[in-house]
């Protein structure tokens, strides 16, 4: 088939209800077929060297479940990138360590949810090590979520790694022998700056930079 949805049967409905058990129920199949939730498992395929367009009838007409934010509500989404700035000192790594350890526990933050325990590997260019174990050990979490944390949460103390082709290949070698072939669910990278090569043009403040 070059097009795949699965539909969603509704909680209601029995264990092994299927399209026959709708048939003897009198549903209407169109009507199923039409506004039942579904997730795609296979998209239609695209003729090679065309981009993706979707006319808004596509997008209207597309009522399957939405994707499930890693951190809610929106903040960051699977495959998605986010950002977190500040001015020097106000304490951005910090506050990313506390998020980032309450989300790989499971547990709410500041308003901000995820479904399940995440898997998050910290890249950490800046803290040195005992200054990182002394800013782990200051946060305050019951012994339930430090048991998740434990197995979930994994970061570098200050290392000088430059994110070209060798060091990603150093990245993706040390997060395998951790994580297995189950790869994090997040990736941080603390701060930007200090693990891309500016390539000798001005500061990392520069644009070019």
């Amino acid at each position: 088939a070059s097009h795949v949805e699965i539909l969603t049967v509704q909680p209601d409905k029995p264990p092994k209800w299927d399209a026959a058990d709708a048939v003897a129920e009198g549903l209407s199949i169109n009507d199923i077929l039409k506004n039942w939730d579904r997730v795609v498992a296979k998209n239609k395929p695209r003729r090679l060297g065309l981009i993706p367009l979707y006319s808004v009838a596509d997008l209207r007409s597309d009522v399957s479940p939405m994707p499930e934010d890693l951190i809610a509500p929106r903040l960051l989404t699977p495959g998605g990138m986010l950002v977190f700035g500040g001015a020097p000192k106000v304490g951005k790594s910090d506050f990313l360590i506390s998020l980032l350890a309450h989300m790989a526990a499971g547990e709410t933050f500041l308003g901000l949810s995820t479904k399940r325990p995440l898997r998050v590997f910290y890249l950490q260019a800046e803290v040195q090590y005992h200054y990182l174990r002394e800013r782990i050990q200051r946060l305050c979490l019951p012994d339930p979520m430090l048991d998740r944390l434990q197995q979930n949460f994994l970061m570098t103390p200050q290392i000088r790694l430059t994110l070209n082709e060798d060091g990603i290949h150093q990245v993706v070698r040390s997060v395998k022998d951790h994580f297995g072939d189950v790869p994090p669910d997040i990736i941080a990278i603390d701060p930007i700056r200090n693990v891309f090569d500016g390539g000798g043009i001005g500061g990392e403040n520069d644009n070019d930079a």
